[in-house]
């Protein structure tokens, strides 16, 4: 009974140790739900995709806004025959030099404090692969950037200084684009306010975007009272059972 109460608490103390602060603040990550009655029709450029092209500024999808810069369009794209092997049924592309942006309406962003962004990207050129011989997609970036207001009120801007490269593709078959997968540590500004608005910036040529987290790292000492509580009513269960 004792070893197994032991181990009982040995996977709880795992659990939430892996599960604290986890909660995805994106309430859309995936970009699967969408605001209003929106029509996606086939598309030559996307290969096995079906697009919708946002409009400017747009509010088609729940949670995410875009607004048009340089010229390019942000296409919102349903993928049911997966010939980019996305995240479920939706993804979205941005034109180089564009941007999609999420604003902290709930106010769950702490300044100062640290939160882990997790995400998949893809570069990709419209019609890459209609057919045979198509160009390599080349390379590109994204940055990530933010505005707020500060304590006083004062609008500001900066970055987190990332700028992460996805892999080139080439002439990629469906199914099977290089993906990057990644995460990175974001620190809000100590004298963040309110109006945090987050931006997943494009450059040097198109970019798939799908799959997105942004979540709270717990501090220690709130997972260390968690599991102390956690061995407190583990212990009181196996003392009743035992008497």
């Amino acid at each position: 009974m004792k070893n197994r109460a032991i181990c009982a608490f040995s996977g709880c103390a795992l659990f939430l140790l892996g599960s604290a602060g986890a909660m995805n603040l994106f309430l859309n990550p995936s970009f699967e739900d969408g605001a209003g009655a929106v029509t996606f029709s086939p598309s030559t450029e996307f290969g096995g995709a079906e697009a919708f092209v946002l409009t400017s500024p747009s509010s088609e999808i729940t949670d995410w806004s875009w607004e048009q810069n340089s010229g390019g369009e942000a296409v919102w794209l349903r993928d049911n025959s997966d010939f980019f092997g996305s995240d479920g049924d939706h993804l979205l592309y941005l034109d180089t030099n564009e941007a999609i942006q999420w604003q902290d309406t709930g106010g769950n962003l702490n300044g100062g404090e640290t939160y882990v962004f997790d995400y998949n990207f893809a570069t990709w050129e419209r019609s890459q692969d209609a057919a045979p011989g198509d160009p390599s997609s080349g390379t590109g970036t994204i940055l990530l950037e933010y505005n707020y207001r500060d304590t006083i009120g004062d609008l500001q801007f900066g970055s987190f200084l990332v700028n992460i490269r996805p892999p080139a593709n080439g002439d990629s078959g469906p199914g099977s684009l290089v993906w990057l997968t990644g995460s990175e540590n974001l620190v809000i500004p100590a004298d963040y306010g309110s109006d945090f608005l987050f931006a997943i910036t494009t450059s040097g040529t198109g970019m798939l975007v799908d799959n997105l987290s942004l979540a709270g790292i717990p501090e220690p000492s709130a997972i260390i009272y968690v599991a102390l509580g956690s061995i407190f009513v583990i212990g009181r269960r196996t003392r009743r059972r035992m008497a």
